[in-house]
């Protein structure tokens, strides 16, 4: 990704990021990709392969001690808002 992307995704998310960085509910906003699998209805390995192919945004997942976290807005991103 060069840094015209970059800048670009940062502008189009802008509100995302900014809660994101003020820490409003910052522990509600993140689960682990088990929990987000079983909340979203889709498969652990599903949740597992977009965070290791990229498909979520730098500050939408990350790997913490072999457990990947995301959080509830890169889930409602890619697989949509929750029934």
């Amino acid at each position: 990704m060069n840094n015209n992307e970059l800048v670009k995704i940062l502008e189009n998310n802008y509100e995302e990021i900014e809660r994101a960085l003020a820490g409003k509910k910052a522990l509600d906003e993140v689960m682990t990709s088990t929990e987000a699998a079983e909340t979203w209805g889709k498969s652990m390995a599903t949740v597992k392969r977009a965070c290791q192919s990229g498909r979520f945004y730098p500050w939408e997942a990350r790997k913490s001690q072999g457990t990947w976290l995301v959080t509830r807005a890169g889930m409602k991103r890619l697989y949509g808002e929750l029934e």
